[in-house]
C-alpha cells in the first residue's frame, strides 16, 4: 500500500508532473498578480532578473507589473524556444508558460516580508548593530534557500514541460538564465 503522505510531498516537491496546461497557468497567473500587488503596495518593484528593489517615490502599478511579467515571460520565452530546438517531443506552448508561472510561488516567499516595514528598512539601512546584522544574515540565508527553491522549480518545470533530461536540459537551462540575467542588467521599463 502506498503512503498518502508520499503523494503529497511529491506534488510539493514537483508539481509539474500533476499541474500543466491553463490549470498551471491559471495558478500561476494568479501568483504573478499577487506578486506584483504586494510590490506595488510594499514600494517595491522587480528591478532585474530576481533581484527586487525599494522604489524612489512611487512607482506606477502599470511598470511594476510590466517588470514583474517580462522577468517571467521573456525566459519562458527563452525556454519555449529552447525547447522547440532541443526536445523530441511535440511541446505545447501554454505546459511551458503555466509550469513557469507556477514555478514563481517560491518568489512570494522572498517579496512578502519587503511589505513588512521592519524588515524593508533593515534592509534599506543596515546600521551595523549586532542584533540588525543577524536579522540580515538570517534574511540573507532564507532569501538563498528560496532562491534554490526557485531555480529548482523553475528548472523541473521546464524539463518536465518539454521533456528533456540530462545535458540538453541543463546546459539549455543554465544558458537561458545566465542569458536573462545579464540581459535584465540593462533594460528598465
Amino acid at each position: 500500500m502506498k503512503n498518502p503522505n508520499m503523494k503529497i510531498s511529491n506534488r510539493l516537491t514537483d508539481p509539474f508532473r500533476y499541474v500543466a496546461g491553463g490549470k498551471a497557468l491559471a495558478w500561476g497567473a494568479a501568483i504573478l498578480c499577487v506578486e506584483i500587488a504586494w510590490l506595488g503596495f510594499a514600494g517595491f518593484y522587480q528591478n532585474t532578473y530576481l533581484h527586487f528593489a525599494p522604489v524612489a517615490g512611487r512607482l506606477p502599478l502599470v511598470r511594476t507589473a510590466a517588470m514583474q511579467l517580462a522577468m517571467w515571460l521573456v525566459p519562458a520565452l527563452l525556454l519555449w524556444g529552447c525547447g522547440a530546438l532541443l526536445s523530441r517531443s511535440k511541446i505545447r506552448a501554454v505546459d511551458i508558460f503555466g509550469t513557469t508561472a507556477l514555478a514563481q510561488a517560491p518568489l512570494l516567499l522572498l517579496v512578502l516580508p519587503l511589505g513588512c516595514g521592519g524588515v524593508a528598512g533593515r534592509l534599506e539601512s543596515a546600521s551595523g548593530a549586532a542584533g540588525e546584522a543577524l536579522a540580515l544574515l538570517a534574511f540573507a540565508l532564507f532569501s538563498l534557500v528560496v532562491l534554490a527553491w526557485f531555480f529548482v522549480w523553475n528548472y523541473r518545470a521546464y524539463a518536465v514541460s518539454c521533456n528533456l533530461r540530462g545535458w540538453r536540459a541543463a546546459v539549455s537551462y543554465i544558458a537561458v538564465i545566465a542569458a536573462v540575467t545579464a540581459a535584465s542588467q540593462f533594460v528598465t521599463l
